[in-house]
């Protein structure tokens, strides 16, 4: 086993190399103040936890021999830490931001991808066991952001990654979409402080988002999760696919990588929002998401399934932004989009906002959960209900979806607000106007309140 200060020296050696944000990230990792006091080499936590992000650190230099070797271990790491560290533990492997030297990200799904069935679900199982869903009155989401045409316009000539011209095209923002994503994030606290992206982006195109995305995370301890697309042989048959407008697959599997997610997560079921974009697939991806149950273990399996008689959606929310071409015409027409909304709220009704249950209630159980649990929603829930809590929503820019989901009880008018400014702000440093509202907002294609 390596000692702290070796651990220390192969940090040391990662920071001499690479982009001075990610630097930051590598460095965080032995400053975190919860296992020790915040002093580089200082250490408090287990050994097997400090044995986990050494071999973690170590794969951006020596991959092949640091994931073997890590894959063979991680199970038993898994069952030896204490129940507090298991959860920071699985926002680092999440969120560490670690690149192999061929390109492969090397993050917790992908690492628990690669483990047998048995020791799959012996960390599945710790993860259950451990994390304990955050209190009700606390609020946040889990929040899987798109990137082209979402985050930021894509801005290639074949239009591969996007086609949206509301905004500038030089590698900016959109206005306020960080505000949102720190809005939406909310105080779940340190393990859920980072961004989360759910791209089309092959594994070996990954490595360059977090310095163009770094704006939304936080420049002092930058963490981000990455949910690729498909690699290896399949890259081509998806850049067919986008030449010919088919997004069908790409949505599938934004589907299957947000399941993949949710099971490493399930204390946040209920919790989770993704925000895309309608140029390619998100739009297919809304209702499969929609409609999505939590996971559990059961009976030395996992699955995916109800957790309170089916009453809790693993998803909270989806939110779409209208893509606009430059000629001003809309990826999706104005009457469409009405129609689809009114489709999406009508399949998939208001919610109450999450139980706070723990995840894995048997059907006996759910009841007496349940009980527990309503009488206290008044007081309790996330957000004060000013209008249906609608799980569908179509905008145009952040402004106006900030104001749909304060209206519709998601966010607090204060944090809308708050959005609101941040988007004139950013705006006015561009000179930017936003495109025609009569043509865009859910409050104009089907009334007040942001819906029907």
């Amino acid at each position: 086993r390596r000692s702290p200060a070796l651990c220390q020296a192969l940090l040391q050696r990662q920071n001499s190399s690479g982009s001075p944000w990610l630097r930051r990230s590598v460095s965080a990792v032995s400053a975190e103040k919860h296992p020790g006091d915040g002093t580089p080499g200082a250490w408090s936590g287990s050994a097997a936890e400090l044995r986990i992000l050494e071999l973690h650190q170590a794969a951006a230099e020596t991959y092949s021999e640091s994931v073997d070797i890590l894959l063979e271990e991680l199970a038993e790491l898994f069952e030896s830490v204490p129940d507090a560290a298991v959860p920071r533990i699985r926002a680092a492997l999440d969120a560490g931001l670690v690149f192999a030297p061929h390109g492969r990200h090397v993050d917790l799904r992908w690492l628990v991808s690669q483990l047998n069935a048995d020791d799959e679900l012996r960390v599945l199982r710790r993860i259950y066991g451990a994390c304990q869903p955050p209190e009700l009155e606390r609020r946040g989401f889990v929040v899987l952001s798109d990137v082209d045409d979402t985050v930021l316009p894509g801005r290639d000539s074949l239009h591969i990654s996007g086609s949206d011209r509301s905004w500038v095209l030089d590698g900016s923002l959109y206005p306020a979409v960080a505000r949102m994503l720190t809005e939406l994030r909310g105080d779940l606290g340190r393990d859920r402080d980072y961004p989360v992206l759910l791209t089309a982006r092959p594994p070996p195109l990954l490595q360059q988002l977090p310095e163009k995305l770094r704006d939304l995370a936080d420049d002092r301890r930058p963490r981000m999760a990455i949910l690729p697309g498909v690699g290896g042989v399949h890259m081509g048959a998806n850049f067919i696919r986008i030449l010919a407008h088919s997004y069908s697959k790409l949505g599938s599997l934004k589907v299957t990588r947000l399941m993949e997610y949710a099971r490493l997560f399930p204390d946040y079921s209920g919790r989770f929002v993704f925000v895309g974009d309608d140029g390619q697939g998100d739009l297919k991806a809304a209702a499969g998401m929609l409609e999505l149950k939590a996971p559990y273990v059961d009976g030395g399996q996992h699955k995916n399934g109800p957790v309170v008689s089916g009453r809790t959606p693993l998803v909270a929310f989806v939110a779409i932004h209208a893509v606009c071409h430059k000629a001003g015409a809309f990826s999706v027409p104005a009457e469409q989009r009405a129609a689809k909304v009114a489709l999406l709220r009508r399949s998939f009704p208001s919610v109450l906002p999450p139980l706070g249950c723990r995840v894995g209630v048997r059907a006996a159980e759910a009841a007496e959960v349940v009980e527990a649990v309503e009488p206290r929603e008044p007081a309790s829930a996330p957000a004060p209900v000013r209008g249906p809590r609608h799980r569908f929503f179509y905008f145009l820019d952040y402004s106006d979806l900030g104001r749909q989901l304060a209206q519709a009880g998601w966010l607090e008018p204060c944090q809308a607000e708050a959005i609101a400014e941040a988007f004139a702000e950013e705006s006015a440093r561009k000179s930017f106007r936003s495109p025609p509202r009569g043509f865009s907002c859910c409050e104009c294609l089907l009334g007040s309140g942001g819906g029907g």
